[in-house]
């Protein structure tokens, strides 16, 4: 049987650290690669909101359109409150 020495728990620490130095750098690249695609999905979604806001209002118009809304009477009333240009002779 072999005897055990200084040496091999030097050689036995330094294969650690460097499994360790290795399991770090592939979790710190993971996370940043999580962080970049996560960034990603919430850039795409407000993307998405925007978009699906403007096809609400432009569906909201249309059907005010084909329904023939009118504006509110206050509106009415202001248009009519304007006085006249004459024209010019």
């Amino acid at each position: 049987m072999r005897e055990h020495t200084l040496d091999d728990d030097a050689s036995n620490i330094s294969s650690c650290e460097n499994l360790l130095e290795s399991y770090f750098m592939q979790i710190d690249y993971l996370t940043n690669r999580l962080e970049t695609l996560d960034e990603h999905v919430t850039s795409t979604e407000e993307q998405l909101t925007m978009e699906l806001d403007h096809r609400r209002n432009e569906l909201v118009a249309f059907d005010l359109f084909m329904t023939g809304a009118r504006p509110p009477r206050a509106a009415l009333m202001r248009s009519r409150l304007r006085p006249c240009r004459q024209r010019a002779a």
